[in-house]
C-alpha cells in the first residue's frame, strides 16, 4: 500500500481527493450521507479511475485484466476514501443513519469507479496516444446524451451510467434505491462486462476494421438501449405517457393527455379552464402566443412521479411548452404554469425563462399574473410578513439561484408580489424588457432601493392588518438547505404516513416519535400526537404535549396542540375540560376554528358519543355527523369540511347543493364558505348557482378576499358564455 502511494500521480490524486471531498462535507445537502455526495463523487471517481487505468497502459502497456489486478489497491483507496470522509462527517456532525447512503454509494458511486475503467481501457485500445482526449470525448458524449434526454423528453428524472439516477432539478425529498435503480445498474455493468471481455479477448490495436467494429458495436449498443429506455420504464416520451394515460382531447390552444378512466366533467372543465387562463394570461401580458400548448394530466402523485419525476409538484417545461399536473392539484395550479409558458415569449434560451436565470423574476411573474398563493392574495402575505418582522432581502430574491436559499414561501410570495406591484406601476411593456434582461433600475430608472421603498407603500396602502400567527405559517420553514437529514426525514415521514393509511396506529406513532425525537420537528410531534388518539395512548399524549408545548410557545403550533388537548380529554370522557379547551383555542389560520366549533356543538348537544366519534369517525360517519350538527340550521363553519366530504366520497352533488338554495347569506361569515360552494358548483358545470353564490361571496367580502372574489364572478362569466356560444 505505501508503494501505491508513493506513485507521483496517484500522490497528486489523493492530494486532490481528500481535501476536495472534506470541502464537500462542508456544502449544504453535502454533509449528510446521502445521494447528493453519492452523486457528486460518482462523477469524480469515474474521472480519476480513469486518469489512473490511461496513466498505466501509457507507462507500460499490458492486457486490461493484468492493468487492474495490479492497480487494484490504488482503485480500493478510490472507493474507501469519500465513503471514510462522509461517515466520519456522518457519525461526528449530522448524525443521520447511513444505511440509505451505503445503497447509493453501492449502486452510485461504485459502479462509476468501474464504468471509469472500462471506458480508460477502451480508449488506450482504440488510440493509446490520444487516449485522455477519447476518454474526454466519451464523459462529454455521454452527459450531452443524458442531458439532452432531459432537455427534449416529458421528464426531469434520468436514468444514466455514472450516478445511476438523477431526480431532476427539482428537489425530491424522498429518493430511494429500489427495483427500477437496481436493474438499470445491472444492465450498465452487463454491458460492461461485455466490453471488459471484447478488449481484453481481441487486441484491437492490430487493425483499424476491430477499432471501427468495436465503436460502431458501442454506438450500436447505446442507440438501440436508448431508444427500448421509454418500454423498459427508464425514460418518458410523449408517445410512452399516452400509452399510459390512453386518454387525448385538443382545444383551440392546448393539446391535453388524461387518463382514459378520469370522469368526463373534469376533462371538460380542464378544457375550458385552460382557454379560459390562456385568453386572461394573454391579455394581461399582451402577448400573441401562436404554439399549441401541451398538457399531461396524472391521475394522482404517484403516477406523476413515476411518469414525470416530480410527484409533489406541478412543472412546466418551458422550451418544449409543456406542463405536468394531475387531477387532485391542477385546479390551483393550473393558471400559474400557463403564465411560464405564454412568458416563454419573452424569455432567454435554452429554457426560455427570465434572462440570466433570474428564478425570482420567472416565479414572481406567475404567482402575479395568477395572483394567488396557496389561496391567498399574495400582496396580503406580504404584507402580513413585513409587519410581523419577516423582511427579507429583495436583492437575493431576484439574483439568480439566491432565490432557493430562503424558503420556497418566503421567495414565492415576496416575488410574486414585488412583480404584482411592477407590473400594475410600470405596465408590461416595461416588464418584459426587466424579464429579458434582469435589469430593474436601466429598465424602469430607478435605483433598486427606492423601488423597494415604492414597493412598501404600495403595501402599506392596501391596508391590510397583520395577523402574525399567520404570518408564522407562510414565513417561518426553513430552506431546504438547512434541515435535517432531510431524505430521511421524508422517507420516515412516508412510511409513517402509510403507516396511517392502513390504520396501522401503532407502527406510525412509533415512527411519527422517531422522527420527532430526531429532529423536533412539529410535523412529527402532530403526527405522534394524532396517531395517539387512535391508539388510546391519552396520558402518554397529554404528558408529552406537557412536556413539549412550551417550545411552541407564541406560535400558531401552540394553539394546534391546545386544541389536540381538548380532543383528549374528549375521549377521555372530560367533556367539560375539552369544552374550555376549545373555547379558548381559537386560531383559525392553521388548525381550523370551525373544526372547534363543531365539536362545541356536540358538547352542547350533550352527545360525548357522537363527540368521539367525530373525533375519530371515517369520511362517511363524519359526514353523517355534519347532517345532525346542520338538522336546525345550517352552520357556516361546517361547509369546507362538507364539500371536501362530498367530493372525497363521490356523492351526488345536486342532492349536497340544494340545500343551499333557500339560505339567506346575509352574514359575513358566509363569504368563505359561499366563495367555496361557488367554486364547487363552477367544477360541476353548474354555472347558474355558481354565479349566484360567487355574488353573494363578494357582497360579504372583505378587503383581503375581494380581488378573489371578483376574478371568481369573472371566470364564470366566462364560462357562461361559452355554453352559450
Amino acid at each position: 500500500m505505501i508503494s501505491v502511494i508513493k506513485q507521483k500521480l496517484f500522490l497528486v490524486i489523493l492530494l486532490i481527493l481528500f481535501p476536495l471531498n472534506i470541502f464537500l462535507v462542508s456544502l449544504p445537502l453535502m454533509d449528510v450521507a446521502g445521494y447528493e455526495i453519492s452523486a457528486v463523487n460518482s462523477f469524480i471517481l469515474f474521472i480519476l479511475a480513469g486518469i489512473i487505468s490511461i496513466s498505466s497502459q501509457k507507462k507500460n502497456y499490458q492486457k486490461p485484466l493484468k492493468v487492474i489486478k495490479n492497480k487494484l489497491p490504488e482503485f480500493l483507496i478510490l472507493f474507501i476514501i469519500p465513503l471514510t470522509i462522509s461517515l466520519f462527517t456522518n457519525v461526528f456532525i449530522s448524525d443521520c443513519p447511513v444505511s440509505d447512503y451505503a445503497l447509493f454509494y453501492f449502486t452510485g458511486t461504485f459502479p462509476a469507479i468501474m464504468f471509469g475503467i472500462i471506458c480508460g481501457l477502451s480508449a488506450c485500445e482504440i488510440n493509446l496516444k490520444r487516449a485522455y482526449l477519447l476518454f474526454s470525448i466519451i464523459f462529454v458524449l455521454l452527459f450531452i446524451l443524458g442531458i439532452s434526454e432531459i432537455y427534449f423528453n416529458p421528464q426531469i428524472y434520468l436514468y444514466e451510467p455514472f450516478t445511476g439516477y438523477y431526480p431532476g432539478n427539482i428537489y425530491d425529498e424522498d429518493i430511494r434505491v429500489n427495483f427500477k435503480i437496481v436493474s438499470y445498474r445491472l444492465i450498465n455493468i452487463s454491458f460492461w462486462i461485455i466490453l471488459f471481455y471484447i478488449i481484453q479477448k481481441f487486441d484491437l490495436k492490430i487493425s483499424i476494421l476491430r477499432k471501427v467494429g468495436f465503436v460502431l458495436f458501442c454506438l450500436v449498443i447505446i442507440a438501440a438501449f436508448s431508444f427500448l429506455k421509454p418500454f423498459l420504464g427508464y425514460s418518458s416520451t410523449n408517445s410512452s405517457i399516452y400509452n399510459e394515460l390512453k386518454g387525448k382531447t385538443e382545444t383551440s390552444h392546448f393539446i391535453i393527455y388524461y387518463p382514459k378512466d378520469e370522469p368526463q366533467k373534469k376533462i371538460e372543465y380542464l378544457k375550458l379552464q385552460s382557454e379560459y387562463y390562456f385568453e386572461r394570461i394573454s391579455g394581461k401580458l399582451k402577448i400573441d402566443f401562436t404554439e399549441k400548448i401541451t398538457i399531461f394530466l396524472f391521475k394522482n402523485r404517484e403516477q406523476k412521479k413515476e411518469l414525470f419525476g416530480a410527484g409533489n409538484a406541478d412543472v412546466a417545461k418551458t422550451w418544449l411548452k409543456q406542463i405536468y399536473v394531475d387531477a387532485g392539484s391542477f385546479t390551483h395550479t393550473l393558471q400559474h404554469e400557463i403564465v411560464h409558458i405564454i412568458a416563454t415569449e419573452w424569455g432567454t434560451s435554452p429554457f426560455y425563462i427570465a434572462g440570466k436565470l433570474n428564478f425570482g423574476l420567472t416565479e414572481g411573474l406567475a404567482v402575479a399574473v395568477d395572483n394567488n398563493f396557496d389561496e391567498k392574495d399574495p400582496d396580503y402575505l406580504a404584507s402580513v410578513g413585513i409587519q410581523s418582522g419577516y423582511k427579507p432581502d429583495f436583492r437575493s430574491i431576484f439574483n439568480n439561484l439566491s432565490f432557493f436559499s430562503n424558503s420556497s414561501t418566503l421567495s414565492y410570495i415576496y416575488a410574486g408580489s414585488f412583480t404584482k406591484f411592477l407590473l400594475s406601476k410600470y405596465g408590461a411593456e416595461k416588464i418584459k424588457i426587466i424579464y429579458k434582461t434582469g435589469d430593474f433600475t436601466e429598465t424602469l430608472n430607478v435605483s433598486f432601493d427606492d423601488l423597494q421603498k415604492d414597493y412598501e407603500k404600495y403595501l402599506s396602502g392596501k391596508g391590510f392588518t397583520a395577523d402574525k400567527k399567520e404570518a408564522e405559517v407562510y414565513f417561518t420553514g426553513k430552506s431546504l438547505f438547512k434541515k435535517f437529514c432531510p431524505r430521511l426525514v421524508s422517507k420516515k415521514m412516508s412510511e409513517a404516513a402509510q403507516y396511517v393509511s392502513l390504520k396501522d396506529y401503532k407502527s406510525a406513532k412509533k415512527t411519527y416519535k422517531m422522527i420527532y425525537e430526531k429532529t423536533g420537528s412539529f410535523p412529527s410531534f402532530r403526527g405522534f400526537i394524532y396517531n395517539c388518539l387512535f391508539t388510546g395512548d391519552y396520558n402518554e399524549a397529554l404528558d408529552s404535549i406537557s412536556k413539549s408545548q412550551e417550545k411552541f410557545q407564541n406560535s400558531v403550533y401552540y394553539d394546534v396542540l391546545e386544541s389536540y388537548k381538548g380532543d383528549l380529554f374528549a375521549l377521555k370522557g372530560n367533556p367539560s375540560k375539552a369544552d374550555s379547551i376549545y373555547k379558548n383555542s381559537v386560531n383559525e389560520v392553521y388548525y381550523s376554528l370551525k373544526d372547534n366549533l363543531q365539536k362545541k356543538i356536540l358538547i352542547q348537544g350533550k352527545d360525548y358519543l357522537l363527540l368521539q366519534k367525530y373525533i375519530l369517525g371515517t369520511s362517511a360517519e363524519r359526514l353523517s355527523i355534519f347532517e345532525k350538527i346542520n338538522s336546525d340550521t345550517l352552520r357556516y363553519f361546517t361547509i369546507s369540511e362538507i364539500i371536501r366530504l362530498n367530493k372525497n366520497l363521490k356523492n351526488d352533488y345536486l342532492h349536497f347543493i340544494k340545500m343551499f338554495d333557500t339560505v339567506n347569506l346575509n352574514n359575513k361569515n358566509w363569504s368563505q364558505p359561499v366563495y367555496e360552494l361557488s367554486v364547487y358548483a363552477k367544477e360541476e358545470g353548474d354555472y347558474n348557482r355558481s354565479i349566484r353564490f360567487a355574488e353573494a361571496a363578494l357582497k360579504l367580502s372583505d378587503k383581503v378576499n375581494e380581488q378573489k372574489y371578483l376574478e371568481n364572478i369573472e371566470n364564470i362569466k366566462w364560462l357562461i358564455e361559452k355554453k352559450k356560444g
